[in-house]
């Protein structure tokens, strides 16, 4: 299939998606149903905790959740529809991203 043409998935960085692993030491990984972040503690600032957002292909927020630096935090994402998602993780003033595909609910 084709993403419609206002599919921003892929708009600013298409080379940074999959696994953003290792870049600063910044974990972002799907394993099943469950999205893996990690984000080192350093990277947070006094005015900007990470956050990871979900969307669907065609840009639209389905979820969010604020990242606590250091430990590895498992975000769930069984309850979603079946398809493709990408997500968008900011830590530190940097932007990451991960295509998520969710084969089953």
């Amino acid at each position: 299939s084709v993403a419609p043409s206002n599919d921003i998935s892929t708009a600013l960085h298409p080379a940074s998606f999959a696994a953003a692993q290792g870049f600063r030491g910044v974990r972002l990984l799907q394993r099943g149903a469950l999205i893996s972040v990690f984000v080192p503690a350093d990277m947070a600032t006094a005015n900007s905790k990470p956050r990871f957002n979900l969307y669907n292909m065609q840009g639209r927020l389905i979820r969010s959740w604020a990242i606590e630096p250091g430990p590895e935090t498992l975000l769930p994402v069984n309850d979603c529809a079946r398809g493709m998602y990408f997500g968008r993780l900011m830590a530190g003033g940097k932007e990451y991203r991960l295509r998520v595909a969710l084969l089953e609910n």
